[in-house]
């Protein structure tokens, strides 16, 4: 279970911490972007005035949609960082759309918050459940250790004795027996599994 639980907070806290540099890049690229077509604008004026070439607007364009779609690619990776958390911790953390400079959209939690939900995983309860289990067995292997004494009874409506009899009444017969098991060697077979639990 503990090695499950900090494979888990390992890949957990990779995650968060590529979210969290991915929002950050994000907010980055819209502030390039910002300034990009602030500049594509001072530009496209320049050349209705004539005091610079269209070639020059040109590439503030070309370089502005460069920029967009850089943030569109970080946009995605963020998203896929934050489903990939969502299956991690197994539950739905719900970010909405994402908008770069709406930081409600894309802030994470506190790390302690994922930890917890880390606790609630179904690979560390059935590892639990597995652990659980295997206590179970131990200890019914070693109860094998033990002597075991078995009570055996019957009840007999009609036996063997009173079938042959010529009498018409049929007197019911019973028995009881004790058996004693002592296991003083078994060649380590129990020792053998209760090592193996």
């Amino acid at each position: 279970i503990k090695a499950a639980s900090l494979s888990l907070l390992e890949n957990l806290s990779s995650l968060y911490f590529t979210a969290m540099l991915e929002q950050q890049r994000i907010h980055n690229l819209q502030e390039l972007v910002n300034l990009s077509k602030d500049r594509e604008d001072l530009l496209r004026r320049r050349v209705n005035i004539g005091k610079s070439r269209k070639t020059e607007l040109l590439q503030a364009t070309t370089q502005t949609r460069g920029y967009e779609v850089t943030l569109q690619q970080a946009q995605l990776s963020l998203e896929q960082t934050w489903n990939r958390m969502e299956a991690l911790v197994a539950s739905k953390m719900p970010m909405g759309e994402l908008k770069p400079l709406d930081k409600s959209a894309t802030d994470l939690k506190p790390m302690d918050y994922y930890v917890q939900q880390i606790e609630n995983h179904p690979l560390i309860r059935a590892e639990e459940k597995n652990k659980e289990s295997l206590h179970e067995q131990k200890k019914s292997i070693q109860a094998d250790y033990w002597p075991s004494i078995d009570l055996k009874g019957n009840y007999y409506v009609q036996t063997a004795s009173s079938s042959s009899s010529t009498s018409n009444s049929v007197t019911p017969e019973w028995d009881v027996g004790i058996s004693i098991s002592i296991p003083i060697f078994e060649g380590g077979l129990t020792r053998s599994q209760v090592a193996e639990r």
